[in-house]
C-alpha cells in the first residue's frame, strides 16, 4: 500500500533509472483518504488517451473487494438498531447538563401536565386546645380519576381523624347533582375490608351485595384473589387504626357507581414547624386539579352558571346560560315548558 506522495516518488525513480515501474500485479488496496489503487493506474493513463471521463474511469477500475466492503456497509445485520436503553445511557453519559438524568422530568401522568390550583393555609398563632399532637401522623393520600389515572386531589390528613373527615372533605362532582341527595351510601375499600358511611339512617350499606356475590363465586372458584371480605363502619375507625401500605392502589365509591382511585403517597410524623398548627385545618387539599369551566352558549364570554333543557329561546338543547343572558332572555323567570339546573363544573 503506497500514498500518492510515495507513488510519485517511486514512479520518477523508476523513470530516471530507464526501468518500468510495474502495476499489473500490485494487489487492490481500498480507497481512503490519500490511499490510491496501483493496479488501476496504468488504466487511467490510457482513458486519457482516448479522451474518457476521468471519473467514469475510476468507478470502472474499482477493485471488486471494494465494491464488496462498500455492500457490506449497507447490510443492516452491520449496524444494529441501538435500544432505547444504550440510548439513554449514550445521553446521559455526554458532559450537557441539559442531557443529565437530574433534568429529565418523570413521566408521571401521561395525558396532560398537572397544575395545582389549590389555595393551602396554615394557622400559625392557634391556642393548646386546638393545636394538633407533635405525635400525630400525617397521611398524604392522592385521588385519581378511575378510568384515566389522573389526579384530581390531594389531602394531608392526621392519623388520629376519622375516615368520615376525609370523605366529607373530599370533592366530586356527583355529589352536587340533583340525585345526590337520594344516595347516601359511600365506601372504601381498603386491605379486603369496606368501610361504608353509616351515619344516615338512609345509607344502605353499598358492600353488602358485591360480599355476597364474592362468597357465591370463592365456592364454585378455589383460587381467590380476596380470601375474606368485612364490612365495617367507617365513622368507627381512625387511619392511625389502619394497616395500610404505602402505594397500592385503594378504592372509593359513592353514588353507587362513581369511583375513585385512592393511594397512600406518604405517611410521617407530624411536623410542627412545616405543618399546620390547627387541627381544625385537616383534612388539609395541598393539591387541586384544574376545574373545565365552559363558557355560555349564547355571549361566548362569561362563565355559564346554568344549563337547560328544551328551551325555545335558545338555538340548542342543551345549551349553557350565563346569569346575565338567562335573566335578558327570562325576564318572567323560569316556566314549566322547560328544565333548568345549576351547571357544575367538571374537572
Amino acid at each position: 500500500m503506497f500514498t500518492g506522495s510515495e507513488f510519485s516518488e517511486q514512479a520518477k525513480q523508476a523513470q530516471a533509472l530507464g526501468v518500468s515501474f510495474p502495476t499489473d500485479n500490485l494487489p487492490p488496496i481500498i480507497i481512503e483518504d490519500d490511499l490510491i489503487y496501483l493496479s488501476p493506474v496504468q488504466k487511467l493513463d490510457k482513458c486519457m488517451d482516448q479522451e474518457i471521463d476521468r471519473n467514469k474511469a475510476k468507478l470502472e477500475s474499482t477493485p471488486a473487494r471494494f465494491k464488496e466492503y462498500k455492500a457490506s456497509l449497507m447490510k443492516p445485520e452491520n449496524h444494529p438498531i441501538p435500544t432505547y436503553q444504550s440510548l439513554v445511557q449514550e445521553i446521559q453519559s455526554k458532559p450537557l447538563l441539559s442531557v443529565q438524568k437530574e433534568s429529565f422530568p418523570v413521566p408521571f401522568e401521561l395525558y396532560r401536565k398537572e397544575v395545582n390550583y389549590a389555595s393551602i393555609k396554615r394557622s400559625t398563632n392557634v391556642p393548646p386546645p386546638q393545636r394538633v399532637s407533635e405525635d400525630d401522623l400525617v397521611y398524604v393520600i392522592s385521588f385519581y380519576q378511575a378510568k384515566k389515572l389522573q389526579r384530581t386531589q390531594t389531602f394531608q390528613v392526621l392519623g388520629s381523624q376519622r375516615l368520615t373527615e376525609l370523605k366529607d372533605a373530599f370533592h366530586c362532582v356527583s355529589d352536587q347533582m340533583p340525585y345526590s341527595k337520594i344516595n347516601k351510601s359511600s365506601f372504601f375499600f381498603m386491605e379486603n375490608i369496606f368501610y361504608n358511611d353509616r351515619r344516615s339512617d338512609e345509607a344502605l350499606d353499598a358492600s353488602l351485595p358485591i360480599i355476597e356475590w364474592y362468597k357465591a363465586r370463592a365456592q364454585r372458584h378455589d383460587s381467590c384473589r380476596f380470601k375474606d371480605l368485612v364490612s365495617q363502619k367507617m365513622e368507627d375507625y381512625r387511619w392511625a387504626d389502619l394497616k395500610l401500605s404505602v402505594g397500592r392502589r385503594y378504592l372509593y365509591c359513592h353514588q353507587a357507581d362513581c369511583e375513585h382511585v385512592m393511594i397512600v403517597e406518604e405517611v410521617r410524623s407530624y411536623n410542627p414547624v412545616h405543618d399546620s398548627l390547627k387541627k381544625a385545618d385537616f383534612p388539609m387539599k395541598i393539591f387541586q386539579n384544574k376545574f373545565r369551566r365552559r363558557k355560555c352558549g349564547i355571549c361566548d364570554k362569561a362563565i355559564a352558571k346554568q344549563i337547560a333543557f328544551g328551551d325555545t329561546m335558545s338555538p340548542e338543547s342543551p345549551v349553557l346560560y350565563c346569569n346575565e343572558c338567562y335573566q335578558a332572555l327570562h325576564p318572567h323567570g323560569h316556566k314549566d315548558e322547560f328544565h333548568v339546573y345549576p351547571y357544575i363544573h367538571e374537572p
